[in-house]
């Protein structure tokens, strides 16, 4: 993972801001894809058999954005913590929008947690790279409550096939 803390790390008491890799370092080597075509066409193959040639369809594209997703190169996150909110490159999620946050410092890159008020797409994570967790913690705690947050289910899945 892509951490640069030094010189692009800033530190101040209106915000804190640092640069890092949008995931951790799940290569995926040739084999991957092709596992993930294999079963995508033998799903569609199975339902033309039976007749459901939606699901063929839906299994063709799932696995063509997987494969193109797994191809997609990494991009660097600009993460600042603010008086205004939280903001991921260009992306504001204002503290008003936010049900709690947790820090997850056993977690390997250390990630924070953003649970936010809407229905869809409701907690987001950041990995916080090098940044003080104590630092960003008492940062936060002055607009947010902390509350532990257990990773779902599709979040566990995601993270196990390197998505």
């Amino acid at each position: 993972m892509l951490f640069l803390y030094n010189w692009r790390m800033k530190e101040n008491k209106r915000e804190l801001a640092w640069v890092v890799s949008e995931y951790g370092t799940h290569q995926k080597s040739n084999d991957w894809h092709w596992t993930i075509a294999t079963v995508a066409i033998a799903a569609a193959v199975i339902s033309g058999f039976f007749g459901n040639f939606l699901f063929a369809v839906l299994a063709i594209i799932a696995g063509m954005t997987l494969v193109f997703h797994g191809k997609r190169g990494k991009h660097e996150l600009r993460i600042a913590v603010t008086l205004r909110g939280v903001r991921v490159n260009n992306e504001l999620y204002p503290y008003d929008h936010m049900h709690s946050f947790w820090l997850d410092d056993e977690h390997n890159p250390p990630t924070l947690y953003i649970k936010l008020n809407r229905m869809f797409f409701p907690v987001i994570d950041i990995p916080i790279g090098e940044m003080s967790e104590n630092l960003l913690r008492g940062f936060l705690l002055q607009y947010a409550n902390e509350e532990e947050y257990k990773p779902t289910f599709a979040h566990n899945i995601t993270e196990a096939l390197g998505l």
